[in-house]
């Protein structure tokens, strides 16, 4: 999956995938996830995000949205993911968007988040969760690094409840890679606290 990812990033800087990307988004990031630059507005007021606060973006790859977040908020942002490649392109992106801001990039598995207890002030991943296998431990690792008051935001694809055996089959077949969940996000949520 690494591998594909990495090709995907590759991919996504080509003229023509950032044109439809601006076409369709209203940014050119070069992203996986299909945030456009409304949502990301809209994440960006949800976060509460403004001047010395701390955006930790998971599963950043090329820095959209938390990028495009740093820039419009002035918010300090960190970005992890595990495919080197995304976060070489988000590098070159922080230094070009001349964020006015702190920017720190690792690689990083969310489920084991290389920072201290009450780091952020807001968490944000696109497109993400849905993509990963350990989605509980995703979410609890969050409530770890995240500040007493915090905010979360994030959106994933997601199977429709209470479909028939043959179309929940089909959702899990043609969803991305580990788009089951244990349980519905209300309640991973709620019980990772």
């Amino acid at each position: 999956m690494r591998e594909r990812f990495e090709a995907t990033y590759a991919t996504g800087q080509s003229a023509v995938m950032r044109a439809v990307e601006r076409s369709v988004c209203g940014c050119d990031y070069g992203a996986t996830s299909w945030t456009t630059a409304d949502e990301a507005l809209y994440i960006g007021a949800l976060l509460a995000l403004g001047p010395g606060l701390r955006l930790l973006e998971i599963g950043a790859g090329s820095g959209w949205p938390a990028l495009y977040l740093a820039k419009t908020s002035g918010c300090d942002v960190a970005l992890i993911d595990l495919p080197i490649g995304g976060l070489r392109i988000a590098a070159q992106r922080a230094i070009a968007d001349h964020l006015t801001g702190a920017c720190w990039l690792a690689v990083a598995n969310g489920a084991s988040l290389p920072f201290g207890a009450f780091t952020f002030d807001a968490i944000s991943h696109s497109d993400v969760l849905c993509c990963l296998p350990r989605k509980r431990a995703v979410l609890a690792d969050c409530r770890r690094v995240i500040r007493p008051n915090g905010r979360m935001v994030f959106s994933v694809i997601s199977i429709t409840p209470k479909l028939a055996p043959a179309a929940y089959a089909s959702a899990v077949a043609n969803g991305p890679d580990f788009v089951e969940a244990e349980a519905d996000y209300r309640t991973l949520l709620r019980e990772t606290g």
